[in-house]
């Protein structure tokens, strides 16, 4: 996510973003405007996560235009190919240090100092549907401080699912994020573009 919406003016933080090696590829179909980067796990910004894989993230045309109806809005994918289960503590934890991770290197590079410690995530189960192979899901709420655009408290919402890669070998997490509404637009397109991903070997 820095290496595409900073540029060039904090290098430094792209430390930890490369192209995927051994995880699966994953494909995603994500409208032409709509822009694209892979992150190796764990990340430069956010070294202290356990989980290890790749990171594909699908950015909504507004990401970073305040005014926009799509704002913060983006679809990503974990491939994590060496975890064996994922529960919902893990989870919940490992997204706080990441996005802690993230804002404390943005504010860095800007020289604001922003209290990461601060931040929570609650996440919510989503009743599961008859299949037994249906993804596990949850809906997320972080409260944090934007770091990028507006260095304001923002309320950022999650649709999150997790499922079993093929073959049995790993775990994925698919997660629509924006502070948007939830009866808003941008959560069909995020949906939309959810349906379309798939991993290969």
């Amino acid at each position: 996510m820095l290496r595409l919406i900073l540029g060039g003016s904090l290098a430094v933080l792209a430390a930890g973003m490369a192209d995927a090696g051994d995880p699966p590829s994953i494909q995603i179909e994500a409208p032409r405007e709509w822009r694209a980067e892979t992150i190796e796990l764990p990340p430069g910004f956010a070294p202290d996560m356990k989980l290890k894989g790749v990171e594909e993230i699908r950015f909504a045309p507004g990401m970073l235009q305040a005014d926009s109806d799509s704002f913060f809005s983006y679809f990503l994918v974990f491939a994590l190919p060496e975890q064996k289960s994922l529960d919902e503590e893990t989870l919940q934890r490992e997204l706080l240090v990441y996005y802690r991770g993230l804002a404390s290197a943005v504010a860095g590079g800007k020289n604001v100092e922003i209290d990461v410690d601060k931040f929570t995530l609650e996440l919510e189960k989503v009743e599961p549907e008859d299949a037994d192979d249906a993804p596990r899901e949850w809906t997320g709420t972080l409260k944090w401080v934007e770091p990028f655009v507006t260095v304001k408290a923002q309320t950022l919402r999650f649709d999150i699912q997790t499922g079993t890669l093929e073959g049995g070998e790993g775990v994925y997490i698919t997660m629509c994020a924006s502070p948007a509404d939830r009866e808003a637009d941008i959560w069909q397109e995020l949906h939309s573009v959810r349906e379309t991903v798939e991993f290969r070997e």
